[in-house]
């Protein structure tokens, strides 16, 4: 098998009158996307294979992965930073519940307020 480089050329009609940062931009999202198609026919190629060799990404796989993909019928995980977002708002929630019914004292008036201020800040850090 002849190996290809990964660059694709692709037309589209009406590109050439947009201002350049529109088209790097037009760009990026044409490869973003396209890696998003390729790794889930990858993934759905290497579950259908059953014998030895190298899985096969047929061009039916690309077409279906690229509507999937389009279409939000595949989703993904969240990632590393919603995950750490959850889980300090969920423990800050907690301990604020804490400092609560100490609300009367200094202490527990500071330690809801700051617990308050990290639910915050990480349901504003985790949305991005």
């Amino acid at each position: 098998m002849v190996e290809l480089p990964d660059e694709l050329r692709v037309l589209i009609e009406g590109s050439s009158q947009l201002p350049e940062q529109t088209r790097k931009a037009l760009c990026e999202a044409l490869a973003e996307h396209g890696q998003e198609v390729l790794a889930e026919a990858s993934r759905v190629a290497a579950g259908q294979h059953l014998g030895g060799g190298d899985p096969m990404i047929t061009p039916g796989m690309i077409v279906n992965m690229a509507y999937w993909v389009r279409n939000g019928y595949i989703r993904r995980g969240p990632d590393k930073k919603q995950i750490i977002a959850t889980v300090v708002g969920g423990s800050s929630t907690f301990v604020g519940g804490v400092f609560v019914n100490n609300i009367t004292t200094p202490w527990g008036a500071i330690g809801f307020v700051v617990c308050a201020v990290l639910l915050l800040l990480s349901i504003h850090w985790g949305s991005k």
